[in-house]
């Protein structure tokens, strides 16, 4: 009879040397995301006690996932609300900081804001992003990028998660909403 121990040896080294996804770190917290071939974690940051920054890249997608750990779901939809506002408050009318121009106002056009949409789990916004995978870009020779910022939240969950997904500026919207359409609570 043939020894098995080869084969799950193998199986074993195998599964070690395979790189962590983005969609297996978030299968991890009971969120299922699609399992975009490729989508490899390069870095993952802790800079709270409370939040974990997970970055992946592939062919075509960048991607961050911001994870905050809670006391509870409550405070879980607080911190979304106020990343949300956040968000919102790149885009809003300004007044500059010189007193001479106080009566002209900045503001981003109208086609750069985000377009906000609902989702399952929460809100998501498109819009565009810089070199640096900034937000709040406001002229055509600034977008490098097409991304959706997605806030979920499972049911009664106490992490928040604040999905940000990049692609190239002239790939079609449907190459982000199509992926995060799929996003789901993987458990209760």
């Amino acid at each position: 009879m043939a020894s098995t121990r080869p084969a799950l040896m193998f199986l074993a080294i195998a599964a070690c040397n395979r790189e962590p996804s983005l969609a297996s770190r978030a299968a991890e917290l009971g969120l299922w995301v699609p399992p975009e071939p490729g989508l490899t974690i390069v870095e993952e940051q802790r800079p709270t006690e409370q939040l974990t920054i997970v970055s992946a890249k592939s062919a075509g997608r960048s991607a961050r996932l911001y994870i905050w750990a809670l006391a509870d779901a409550g405070a879980a939809a607080e911190e979304l609300s106020a990343q949300q506002a956040m968000l919102r408050s790149v885009f809003e009318p300004r007044l500059p900081p010189y007193p001479e121009f106080l009566t002209r106002e900045s503001a981003c056009p109208e086609p750069f804001k985000p377009r906000e949409r609902p989702h399952p789990l929460g809100r998501a916004a498109l819009l565009y992003a810089g070199e640096r995978l900034g937000f709040g870009v406001c002229a055509d020779e600034l977008v490098r990028y097409r991304a959706e910022v997605v806030f979920l939240q499972c049911p009664g969950g106490r992490h928040a998660f604040r999905l940000e997904q990049f692609v190239a500026p002239d790939a079609p919207w449907s190459d982000l909403t199509t992926f995060t359409d799929a996003i789901h609570c993987s458990r209760g």
